[in-house]
């Protein structure tokens, strides 16, 4: 079996589309997906949360 590598970024929630492959009405495929992990976010501080973790000698 041939094997086809297609990387995309994902646009809408639960949605993947292929296209342009070369394959034929008929044709058995088995479509295999790996994810990506997700960035971790970023943590903010408020201006208070910052002076707060300041310890001053």
């Amino acid at each position: 079996m041939q094997a086809i590598r297609v990387q995309q970024t994902i646009k809408k929630d639960s949605e993947i589309y292929l296209s342009d492959l070369p394959v034929f009405q008929g044709q058995q495929v088995d479509v295999v997906v790996s994810l990506s992990l997700l960035p971790e976010p970023k943590k903010t501080f408020t201006v208070r949360q910052l002076l707060d973790s300041v310890t001053l000698s």
